[in-house]
């Protein structure tokens, strides 16, 4: 019989882009993951995109949704130690072997006596023990399911069996309450009551070392024996007054764990016997358990058909599996404690991979009050919190414990913690003081003492006290170092050295409170704004105020950070809207909607601002401004705090206090951001990994895999799933970086995937329309797009290129600086230094236009980076990238780096030339031997050449030259100096003739002459097919002239003499005043085909390829310095590891022509509007003239109803009038 699977077609890791996969068949087998990504020294190893992507694809593809669906409803299970078959038990009362590759029941057999409860294996699998509803204990030989022997002792229905590691004892326990110990070395067992307990026993566990026996029964009773010293060591009852049903002993003899009928999970502590925990785990019975090797994890099945994964840390919610329908009777867990394997009454054996979930950790479950949370220099060691005069400690050597402690302190306090050092600082804030809410009405400003108090948070003692004169408190902070403590006063931002409390400087910049303060990362930047959202930038360093901004568009501010890279400042408003705000320009660049955001953070080690949202914290990129990941929590936040190395985030909740990892700073394989379960996201992946569908859930658009730092779109367009592509573009799924630098538009590139780069184009065109600096995400690209096929790679380096958003640039120049201007900066705005002479602002003079890149560009030659870039430009067989300006301009930029090496070497190669010649003509040594200098400085050249590009340095026809030249040049002088070989005259002609050749190549060096090199080549590559047929007919009519011509002189010339004939007749050079008439016929037959037909063949050739060069004269131009780039790029050899990369920039003049085009498609548009607008009216009097013809039909209609109305009261008048008569009527009767 076979058993039927989930899918019956064979299902694939689907990756079409790089290597296929070997078809893997659907069904039910034991996973062997090659990647190690539990270990996290794995992660350390840099690996190339397609061998990343594969490493995640194999490991995806292990949760595919894998089971067995049986004939039967199984009640036991147990599996071969080869891991090939499945043995079982039924409620049909059959005991049999499935095979686990095929699917299929090999052998079955009815033991005809009910229900069997429990099987067991034994000798190497070949004897099987079963038990159930008859009573018996029945020892089958697995071969044929034959019975070898029956053990009689049980009363009642047998439900567990067990076998001791060296398989000569077996363990019983059934409904009639007995534990029963069997010999099963003994021919006839006898049984040996161990425990007897009141109730029917229903589960029971043999320990791993075999020195203790547990049993739990129906009574509520647990039992544990101990079977070295003969006695029972522990027994209880429960304490929820329930039934027990199953009962496990950890690997190491550390846990006794339970499940009762109602659903709670009990832990005991063996040997202490103390009750560790007591939960409500399910809502029905728990009806089996299984524990992991390093007893860290408990896994339980029950009859509510769910399966839960426990960490037995108990810092973390449980790990739901569901699939099963019906009651899950048995578990099985994988000698690796990675799988588990379960058995329900739904007729199905179900595999489950456990995901890797463990992203997050419980420190504290003890409710607190909505108080802030502060971080320690030791992270999770140093917790606090503080509110009330209570400063608060979390206490990890007691589970996270609060203790608090009661300080004499003001009121009203700023609290503040040192970053550097653990130490609490509290400054006073006077009541008629509150920055928010008080304001001066006066001109004059008293200053007033505040205390400020220090306390040590280890042992809650003040350690120093101090005063400070201020105006008043409004807002505080400490710089990053620890060495400032900086204070907002009402007009005034004091700085004061912490240690001391002395006045380092005061900036007198504001006219209000100044109610918030930040610093940019480089602690030289504070930024301080007032109750007017005046917003001032002061340099701490300098002491001197830069400039101020004004920032009242989205309401009052609520916080302000600095980005990573200190470019961005962003404001935080209690509108939810974040202004974001460029600092060098300080100029507003963008507006980001946080709808019900709480708080915002940006780490330093990242380019992430992480918002805090009620049930989620989602990250931001910087400078894409768009949300690539969150993490969904399944409470309400109050607070977050990150630890101070950035590789933790602590929550704090009204439950209690926990800790999630940094999706950033992951070092194993991590999952954030799923709604659902992680085993369902799990599952639908591993679908993903191994099915051919297109399957897509949008739920799932902002999770992201840690540490690769993927998400869905990356998997999407590395399975080809072009619908999913579609879908999840459609629904802003978050377009990201990886952490190795490659986005889905690499794997689109790299596997030519034309839809996907379709695609995905028109998503970062949309992106870029609205943030230019999304093109940001095209860094590591760049050299991909150049090598692409596809039609869009052109598109794609046209926005490479594209106008600057600096708005205080001006538009027009007076100068005579040449344009273009190109520039290169560190930073996303160029430093207007770098063009003084244009930065004076003119309303009049020549329109400026400035574009920039949004991604930075190494630019180093020799670098690594260029090299590749060169290389690939070199190496594609998409020529329209040559025609991008982009590419134009920035080969044109390299050139004028390296093109001093190209210069000297063709200078050395001229003077060379000429010592050669002059030698060849009045042959002096000192010629000889400065030809010979100059030749082994070439062959040194050559050489580092040769090493630095490996075997592509014999891709260049001319480095075959140079190679001869060498040889020869070297031949030569080792001739004339040593030898004086008379074959010295024929190497100096082929030295010559060689060398001469080669100084060809070097007018490429030249532009208005490197077109002409390359017609010369192309004009060789294709005459050589036409002078093959030329020597040809050549050879043809020497032969024929050598009959013809036999005879007709005295002398008999050799065969040569007459193919010279022959090809000096192709030149015109011939005599026939003695050619006879056959001699005649040779000739005009030898004209017509060779020197006619051939010479206007060579025309149409020469022509042909005159017509095609011209037509990529500009391709094939730009090609051809690309080389060049590349042979001096690979000189600078100390610059290999040279990473810096800054962004370009370029300034050029508006031509008359731009303009008016532009000016021209600005009256088109306005044309096309306009006429959008007048359509839009018209469709909007139709709408109306149509709901007025409406509104008239109804007043008729009404009119009419309200007709039929009074006749129908017409008619009831009549009635009831009639009615009164009859009644009357009827009375005077």
């Amino acid at each position: 019989m076979l058993l039927s699977g989930v899918d019956d077609k064979p299902l694939m890791i689907t990756t079409p882009m790089f290597t296929p996969t070997p078809s893997n068949k659907q069904g039910f087998s034991f996973p062997s993951i090659t990647t190690d990504f539990d270990n996290p020294e794995f992660f350390l190893v840099s690996r190339p995109m397609a061998e990343e992507l594969q490493d995640v694809s194999t490991y995806l593809s292990e949760f595919r949704p894998s089971k067995i669906v049986t004939p039967f409803k199984g009640t036991s299970i147990a599996i071969s130690k080869d891991k090939s078959r499945f043995f079982f038990g039924s409620r049909e009362g059959r005991v049999g072997v499935a095979k686990i590759e095929t699917k299929e029941t090999i052998l079955e057999i009815d033991l005809k006596e009910g229900t069997i409860w429990a099987i067991a294996l034994c000798e190497n699998d070949r004897i099987l023990f079963s038990g159930g509803r008859g009573g018996l204990i029945r020892k089958l030989s697995t071969a044929d399911m034959s019975q070898v022997a029956v053990l009689e002792g049980h009363n009642d229905e047998v439900n567990v069996i067990a076998i001791s590691n060296d398989e000569k004892t077996l363990y019983s326990a059934g409904d009639d309450g007995q534990v029963i110990m069997w010999d099963i070395m003994e021919i006839s067992p006898k049984p040996n009551l161990l425990v007897k307990h009141s109730g029917m026993i229903c589960g029971m566990d043999l320990s791993k070392d075999n020195k203790y026996l547990a049993s739990s029964s129906s009574s509520g009773v647990v039992s544990v024996y101990d079977l070295t010293e003969h006695k029972e060591i522990f027994r209880e009852k429960n304490i929820n007054n329930n039934a027990f049903w199953t009962v496990k002993i950890t690997q190491n003899n550390t846990w006794l764990v339970l499940g009762d009928s109602e659903g709670f999970l009990l832990i005991y502590s063996f040997g202490t016997w103390e009750l560790i925990k007591n939960i409500k785990a399910h809502e029905d019975i728990i009806r089996s358990i299984v524990c992991t090797a390093d007893e860290k994890k408990v896994v339980t099945g029950s009859y509510d058909t769910k399966l839960k994964l426990w960490d037995l840390d108990w810092d973390s919610e449980p790990i739901v599996f569901q699939g099963h329908t019906e009651l899950v009777k048995a578990l099985l867990l994988s000698d690796d404690s990675k799988t588990i394997y379960s058995l329900s009454d739904d007729c199905s054996i179900q595999m489950w991979k456990i995901p890797p979930y463990k992203n997050n950790s419980i420190l504290s479950e003890e409710k607190t009050e909505n108080r802030p949370l502060y971080v320690g220099s030791q992270n999770r060691s140093t917790l606090y919190t503080f509110g009330n005069k209570q400063l608060g400690k979390y206490c990890h050597e007691k589970k996270y414990a609060i203790e608090y402690k009661n300080l004499e302190l003001p009121s009203l306090v700023i609290t503040l913690l040192n970053p550097v050092k653990d130490e609490f600082v509290f400054i006073e804030m006077k009541e008629n003081e509150i920055c928010y809410y008080y304001y001066y009405n006066s001109s004059s400003l008293k200053i007033s003492d505040y205390s400020v108090t220090f306390v040590n948070p280890v042992t809650n003692e003040i350690t120093r006290t101090g005063t400070l004169s201020l105006y008043n408190v409004c807002s505080a902070i400490f710089s990053h170092d620890g060495k400032f403590l900086i204070i907002g006063e009402s007009r005034r931002c004091s700085i004061f050295l912490a240690e001391t409390l002395e006045k380092f400087h005061s900036f007198l910049s504001h006219k209000e409170e100044i109610k918030h303060l930040t610093l940019s990362l480089n602690g030289i930047y504070l930024f301080a704004s007032d109750t007017q959202n005046i917003i001032k930038c002061l340099n701490i360093i300098n002491r001197t105020e830069v400039k101020g901004i004004k920032d009242i568009e989205a309401g009052d501010i609520e916080k302000m950070v600095v980005s990573r890279d200190n470019e961005f400042l962003v404001v935080l408003h209690k509108g939810s809207i974040a202004n974001v705000w460029s600092i060098s320009r300080m100029i507003k660049i963008s507006q980001i909607s946080l709808e019900g955001v709480k708080d915002i953070y940006y780490p330093s080690n990242a380019d992430y601002m992480f918002c805090l949202y009620d049930f989620s914290i989602k990250a931001i990129n910087f400078p894409t401004f768009i949300t690539c990941f969150e993490i969904t929590l399944p409470y309400k936040v109050e607070y977050f705090a990150f630890s101070h190395d950035f590789t933790e985030i602590y929550i704090k909740h009204l439950d209690g206090l926990t800790s999630w990892t940094n999706p950033l700073s992951a070092n194993k394989f991590l999952s954030f951001g799923h709604p659902t379960s992680v085993v369902k996201f799990f599952q639908y992946l591993g679908k993903l990994a191994s099915s051919r569908d297109d399957i897509y859930d949008p739920q799932y658009n902002n999770c992201v895999l840690e540490p690769f730092h993927i998400n869905m779109m990356h998997l999407y367009a590395y399975f080809n799933k072009i619908s999913s592509l579609t879908q999840c573009i459609q629904e802003n799924c978050p377009f990201l970086i990886s952490k190795s630098g490659y986005t889905p538009l690499d794997i689109c590139l790299q596997s030519n995937n034309d839809l996907g780069i379709t695609l995905l184009y028109s998503k970062v065109k949309q992106e870029t329309l609205k943030n230019p600096m999304f093109l940001s995400i095209l860094e590591n690209s760049i050299t991909r797009i150049c090598t692409s096929l596809s039609d869009k790679a052109y598109k794609f380096l046209d926005l490479s290129l594209s106008s600057s958003i600096d708005s205080t640039l001006t538009r027009y120049r007076h100068s005579n600086i040449p344009l273009p201007l190109f520039l290169y900066s560190p930073t996303l705005f160029c430093d207007k230094t770098l063009f003084s002479d244009l930065s004076t602002v003119s309303t009049e003079g020549e329109t400026l236009q400035f574009f920039q890149t949004y991604f930075k560009l190494n630019m180093n030659p020799g670098s690594n980076d260029s090299i590749n870039f060169v290389k690939a430009l070199i190496s594609t067989e998409n020529e329209t990238v040559f025609m991008s300006d982009f590419i134009k301009i920035i080969l044109e930029e390299k050139w004028k780096k390296i093109r001093s090496v190209l210069y000297i070497q063709s200078l050395l190669y001229l003077i060379y030339l000429i010592a050669i010649s002059c030698y060849s003509t009045f042959e002096g040594m000192f010629l000889l031997i400065l030809s010979f200098v100059l030749n082994v400085i070439l062959i040194l050249y050559e050489f580092k050449q040769a090493i630095s590009s490996g075997s592509d340095y014999f891709s260049d026809i001319w480095n075959y030259f140079d190679l001869l030249r060498l040889i020869l040049a070297t031949l030569m002088f080792i001739t004339d100096i040593i030898s004086g070989n008379v074959y010295s005259e024929i190497i100096i002609a082929l030295v010559l003739l060689i060398s001469w050749m080669r100084g060809i190549a070097y007018f490429r060096v030249f532009k208005a002459t490197r077109y002409y090199i390359n017609l010369i080549y192309e004009v060789v590559l294709d005459i050589f097919p036409f002078l093959m047929i030329v020597f040809y007919s050549t050879l043809a009519f020497s032969f024929i002239f050598e009959r013809v011509f036999r005879g007709t002189s005295d002398q008999v010339p050799d065969y040569f003499y007459y193919l010279s004939v022959s090809w000096e007749l192709n030149l015109g050079t011939f005599s026939s005043s003695d050619y006879t008439t056959l001699m005649y016929l040779a000739f005009i037959l030898h004209a017509v085909l060779n020197p006619i037909i051939m010479l206007n063949l060579l025309i149409s050739v020469m022509s042909n390829t005159f017509e095609r060069v011209n037509s990529q004269v500009e391709v094939a131009d730009n090609k051809e310095l690309a080389k060049m780039i590349l042979e001096a790029e690979l000189v600078y050899a100390w610059n290999r590891d040279n990473v810096e990369k800054e962004y370009f920039f370029m300034i050029k003049g508006v031509e008359i022509e731009e303009i008016q085009d532009n000016t021209l498609a600005q009256v088109r548009n306005i044309k096309r509007k306009v006429g959008d607008m007048n359509r839009s009216q018209n469709m909007i009097s139709d709408s109306i003239n149509g709901l007025l013809e409406s509104i008239d039909e109804m007043k008729v209609t009404q009119t009419r109803g309200l007709e039929q109305q009074e006749m129908i009261i017409e008619s009831q008048r009549n009635l009831e009038n009639i009615l009164q008569e009859m009644l009357s009527a009827t009375k005077s009767k």
